[in-house]
């Protein structure tokens, strides 16, 4: 099965013999959960130790790890943080693309290639698994090469994704942008045509793509840089009229 280990070690420099450990997780949405608590007793100066990480965090997860090491005052009944560390896990599955890092998101990227009724049948899985094997399945019907170990088609689909989460998130989310749709469904422009400062004129863009016949004009009509797709129009989910 699919399984995370978490190894560490605790380097004594006062006389302790045992601590509190206490595992946090910060997701995403910068949630932070108790993954796992335990007392540890000290073998010396060094004691190492081996965690199995929840199921929470698998298939795919992208979260923030923090450590923390205290001791209990039996007098007082406080406790003394000695120690914390943190580090950032990703969690990739070997059958997709390195670009994704959360499934959900992944899934709800799909809607510039995939009807609504497949998206609402990979999201209704029951189960984590149930969801990958649905996202990669839908992903199988449209392999270019069925029989080869990757799929190039979603390899470059979330590519795309990728740059246009980097590129055109000025005014939000890079992928959802006039853009960025643009730019995933149909790739990088063959030309681009800038007219940022033209007299009596709201700065737009042209970008051609000669070898589909076709082009799209989008105009920043608050002057700030949040250009639009203003031909050809389009419905919610990108498709193009």
């Amino acid at each position: 099965g699919k399984k995370v280990y978490l190894y560490f070690e605790i380097y004594a420099r006062v006389k302790l013999d045992s601590v509190a450990l206490m595992l946090y997780a910060l997701n995403e949405k910068n949630d932070t959960l108790l993954l796992q608590k335990k007392t540890m007793l000290l073998n010396g100066t060094t004691t190492q130790s081996i965690w199995e990480l929840p199921d929470m965090l698998l298939p795919v997860s992208k979260t923030k790890l923090m450590l923390h090491a205290y001791s209990f005052q039996h007098d007082s009944g406080g406790s003394i943080m000695h120690a914390q560390t943190s580090k950032n896990l990703v969690v990739h599955l070997k059958n997709l693309p390195l670009t994704i890092s959360d499934l959900d998101k992944a899934i709800e990227q799909l809607q510039y290639i995939a009807k609504e009724d497949e998206i609402d049948h990979i999201r209704e899985a029951s189960t984590s698994p149930e969801k990958e094997k649905r996202f990669l399945e839908f992903w199988q019907k449209h392999n270019p090469d069925p029989v080869s170990p990757t799929n190039s088609l979603m390899e470059e689909y979330y590519t795309r994704v990728a740059y246009a989460d980097k590129h055109f998130s000025q005014f939000g989310v890079g992928w959802k942008s006039d853009m960025g749709m643009i730019f995933i469904i149909f790739g990088a422009p063959e030309e681009v045509e800038r007219h940022p400062f033209n007299a009596d004129e709201k700065p737009y863009e042209i970008w051609y793509y000669y070898n589909l016949g076709r082009q799209f004009i989008f105009i920043d009509h608050n002057g700030f840089g949040d250009y639009r797709l203003q031909y050809p129009t389009t419905d919610l989910w990108g498709r193009i009229y």
